[in-house]
């Protein structure tokens, strides 16, 4: 268990330093470079994470990477001790298995994104509920646990909005089982959402502030108006991407686990002993359930889902059911050679397929693609002057030439920089100054504005 732990982790590290950065992973890493408690369309912590591990590394590709590296691993030991919860050691180590033949955990863990701290703080935040649950409702250990629980959550939200879904998944899970139900009639529940709160307080402040920036964009970027093409096309579109994100077998399995947990539980057992697995298969379910329902109405990106597999994997590995028993080995033998031929597609691409086909190395192939124009910085409008009157200077941002890890050096065309820039392969787009401006003195000690790096 420990070694398919630690052998992921050198995988995901190999990756980490030897691939170029991604146009997000660059975006991202210029936001480490102006730390602050929110940003246009996510919270800090990807920024975080980035700016300790370039402090730590260099301005390299394995130093902004290099918190989301241990931050995957982390979620990945969560799953594991979910799993050692539910079915002992050998249901510990059938999930390590079982995510290190993933290729979402063994090479999408590997970038600088926000799905490595989020993954995180969601398994750590469902360990602590099992833990909870193991524990009688109202007992001090309990409260203890769904206290931790809320704090998970709550560093959750500084990663990524979209763990509220899971934290809502769960409260849902909780008022549809009558021994769930009771845990609602004692302080500790709501403690976890106090908890939670106060955590995510200085993303919720920055939001506040910021005219509610980034929910108003994450909601219109999943729910906004209907997307062009058929709801049909973008159902079958997620469905492949699961396939390919975790491999066909496992991706079954986690539907099967989760069908499994929700039917058979749902009205016979009144244990707290099943009180768990329960939850869990609810939260999966509930969270494949709403993307379904989101795409919709707008396309769904593989990643998305990723939520529900920290509570359907446990499953997977600890059910005692004759056809997810006979099924694990060979969803885990496929999953391998999936994961492989990713692993070396995105190394030295062997296959005559474009690598942004395939949902599950498109993210890793380095391929450059534009920065949405909401990311972009927005160009400061020139003053307007008289007429007859003498050019005036417009003050010019100072030229500086950017060394982004892992890519060529280049000239951003704005003071704070374009991702698409910092990218290997994709060429700078320097703004050349105006000839007036450029040619008349400036307000700085009588010099004109320095010209733009070639």
């Amino acid at each position: 268990m420990i070694a398919a732990i630690a052998g992921g982790l050198l995988v995901r590290g190999l990756i980490a330093a030897t691939t170029p950065l991604l146009p997000d992973e660059a975006y991202y890493w210029e936001w480490s470079r102006h730390l602050a408690a929110g940003y246009f369309d996510h919270p800090p912590a990807v920024a975080w994470l980035i700016a300790a591990g370039t402090t730590l590394l260099g301005q390299t590709p394995l130093g902004v990477r290099l918190g989301n590296v241990v931050a995957g691993t982390g979620a990945v030991a969560c799953v594991v001790a979910i799993a050692s919860r539910l079915g002992g050691d050998r249901a510990a180590m059938r999930a390590a298995l079982l995510l290190a033949c993933a290729p979402l955990v063994a090479l999408g863990l590997a970038i600088a994104t926000t799905d490595a701290p989020a993954l995180l703080a969601i398994g750590g935040a469902l360990l602590c509920i099992v833990l909870a649950l193991e524990s009688p409702a109202g007992s001090s250990a309990s409260t203890r646990w769904w206290a931790a629980a809320g704090i998970a959550f709550g560093l959750g939200l500084l990663s990524k909005l979209t763990v509220g879904i899971v934290g809502a998944a769960v409260g849902v899970a909780l008022l549809l089982r009558p021994s769930l139900r009771a845990r609602l009639r004692t302080v500790a529940p709501w403690l976890a959402v106090l908890c939670a709160a106060l955590v995510a307080a200085p993303v919720i402040s920055w939001n506040a502030r910021h005219d509610w920036i980034s929910l108003r964009f994450q909601l219109s970027h999943g729910l906004g108006a209907p997307a062009r093409g058929s709801a049909g096309g973008r159902e079958l579109s997620l469905i492949g991407s699961q396939l390919a994100l975790v491999s066909p077998g496992i991706f079954l399995l986690a539907l099967a686990s989760a069908w499994q947990g929700v039917r058979r539980r749902v009205l016979t057992a009144r244990q707290p002993v099943t009180d768990a697995p329960f939850l869990l298969a609810a939260v999966g379910t509930m969270v494949f359930a709403f993307f379904a329902w989101s795409a919709l109405r707008r396309p769904v990106e593989a990643n998305w889902p990723a939520p529900a597999y920290v509570a359907l994997i446990p499953l997977v590995a600890a059910s005692s059911g004759l056809t997810l028993r006979r099924w694990r080995r060979p969803a885990a033998v496929i999953g391998a050679v999936v994961t492989i031929v990713a692993g070396v597609q995105v190394i030295t691409p062997v296959l005559p397929v474009p690598p942004a086909a395939i949902p599950s190395v498109a993210p890793m192939a380095g391929t450059p693609s534009p920065v949405p124009p909401t990311r972009r910085a927005p160009r400061r409008p020139r003053p307007a002057r008289r007429r007859g009157s003498a050019p005036t200077a417009t003050r010019t941002p100072p030229s500086w030439r950017s060394s982004a890890p892992g890519t060529r050096r280049c000239s951003p065309s704005t003071s704070g920089g374009d991702a698409t820039s910092m990218i290997s392969g994709v060429p700078s787009r320097p703004r050349r100054a105006s000839a007036t401006a450029s040619s008349s003195p400036s307000t700085r000690g009588g010099r004109g504005p320095p010209s733009p790096a070639r």
